[in-house]
């Protein structure tokens, strides 16, 4: 599968762009950060909620600057091979859940959330703009406010209103929504953690990650909050399947929470290190199961579910068939 990272891009308005266009301003300001974007590729990422105007998300292109202003952009790598098939394509049957306020869709494992800098790449949240407009004509609304790495297949939720747009962002902002992740592991502790924990500690981003993937990383001071409940559903010779519920919403944090619990996801060659490759795997093995929250606009329970996917329950048969080679 093609590997991509995501890079935060970060630059401060000068007194000289003050009232200019944020598409504008980043056309001109990235190329000095070493991203050369067109003004098409600039629109796009800002449509995808991609843009941070002094830590709130800007998705309006005109909007004006401010000097002074820090505007932070994510980007991501262009993936080296073709996209799978499976990952190239939104339609119908990718819809888990829909009213005239929500759409929640089935993510496949390989597809980026949002746009990335490769205009050539297919990402969820453009590919699902194309459907809703082939569908029911128009230029539908949309608003992401939570993301899965392009290896992770599962639930994914859209405002498809602006007037529930706010009350959506801040349920997830407010860690009002739970997530639960299902993930197929290996076993590198000597002895694995028995019954349920729960991992609380800080989480940073590497500074200087331009040799590799985006890595995050524990810290003992400076980092951000991160807390995950782990609960081991079945053990197999040398790898595990593990319920994961973040209580936080930062980067990787599943990812590199099991991993420092000695059980690095398989699939995972950002933090998986030397343990994963023994056991095969087709992707990231992770799984985001389903989303819990209140409708936005009807207050009422809303459980969103997304079944296992093929390639899931075929590694588990597989787990459940022979030992992995090296670890037994």
């Amino acid at each position: 599968m093609p590997a991509m990272s995501l890079r935060k891009l970060a630059c401060r308005v000068g007194d000289d762009e003050r009232d200019r266009r944020l598409d504008q301003f980043l056309a001109g300001a990235l190329p000095l950060q070493g991203e050369r974007l067109s003004r098409r590729q600039v629109r796009r990422l800002i449509d995808a909620g991609a843009v941070w105007v002094d830590g709130r998300r800007v998705r309006v292109a005109s909007k004006r600057v401010r000097p002074a202003a820090r505007v932070e952009v994510w980007v991501g790598d262009t993936p080296v091979g073709p996209v799978p098939e499976a990952a190239a394509a939104i339609g119908g049957e990718h819809v888990l859940f829909e009213d005239d306020f929500l759409i929640a869709v089935d993510k496949p494992a390989g597809m980026p959330a949002q746009a990335t800098v490769a205009d050539a790449v297919h990402d969820l949240y453009h590919l699902l703009r194309r459907f809703l407009a082939e569908r029911d004509g128009g230029a539908p609304y949309l608003a992401l406010h939570h993301r899965l790495d392009r290896g992770t297949s599962g639930v994914m939720l859209f405002a498809r209103r602006r007037e529930v747009n706010r009350a959506l962002a801040q349920a997830f902002s407010q860690q009002r929504v739970r997530k639960v992740y299902h993930a197929l592991v290996a076993i590198t502790a000597p002895q694995p953690p028995p019954g349920a924990w729960t991992v609380r500690d800080l989480l940073s981003p590497l500074r200087d990650f331009a040799d590799g993937p985006r890595r995050v990383v524990r810290v003992a001071a400076g980092g951000r909050p991160a807390e995950t409940e782990i609960r081991p559903l079945q053990w197999f010779p040398g790898a595990a399947w593990v319920e994961a519920v973040p209580k936080t919403g930062r980067t990787h944090q599943v990812r590199v929470h099991l991993a420092d619990s000695g059980l690095p996801v398989l699939g995972d060659a950002i933090y998986g290190r030397d343990a994963v490759p023994k056991i095969p795997a087709p992707r990231l093995m992770l799984h985001a199961l389903s989303l819990t929250l209140e409708h936005p606009s009807t207050g009422e329970p809303l459980v969103l579910e997304s079944p296992l996917p093929d390639d899931f329950r075929a590694e588990v048969r597989l787990l459940e068939c022979a030992p992995p080679p090296g670890l037994c």
